[in-house]
């Protein structure tokens, strides 16, 4: 029996428009300046942190 389906495996839960204008076409210079938005489930609004402070943990 396969393994029952959590909310995060859903393909339909990553089903989303996304404008090509909003798809870097380059990366950002300076590159310390890139930013990461985070958006932590149940967490309240998602929060942008520079990608520096972040490292491998999503824990910024």
């Amino acid at each position: 029996m396969p393994p029952a389906e959590t909310p995060d495996q859903r393909l339909s839960d990553y089903s989303y428009e996304l404008p090509e204008s909003a798809i870097a076409q380059a990366p950002v210079e300076p590159r310390h300046s890139a930013r990461m938005l985070l958006a932590p489930p149940g967490v309240g609004r998602p929060r942008r942190r520079p990608t520096f402070r972040c490292g491998i943990s999503s824990a910024c």
